[in-house]
């Protein structure tokens, strides 16, 4: 038997390793989104996370073991 809308959504809210971000853009900023997901063939969400990760892998990939642990406390609160 087929779910109902709200048996879905309850399923979907329920994934985890899935945050809800809710946020404006400026117009330049969403232009350049959209640019990037259809050049790379990809969703928003993907070019968001994906830049998202890049930085801080390039953030972290400079820091020394006191910085990582100073960055990751402040995550982790």
């Amino acid at each position: 038997m087929a779910k109902t809308a709200s048996e879905r959504q309850a399923a979907y809210r329920a994934r985890p390793d899935q945050y809800r971000l809710s946020l404006y853009i400026n117009g330049e900023a969403r232009a350049a989104l959209t640019a990037l997901a259809r050049h790379r063939g990809c969703s928003q969400r993907e070019v968001i996370e994906s830049l998202i990760v890049a930085e801080k892998n390039a953030l972290v990939s400079a820091m020394d073991i006191d910085d990582l642990a100073r960055f990751y406390e402040q995550v982790t609160r």
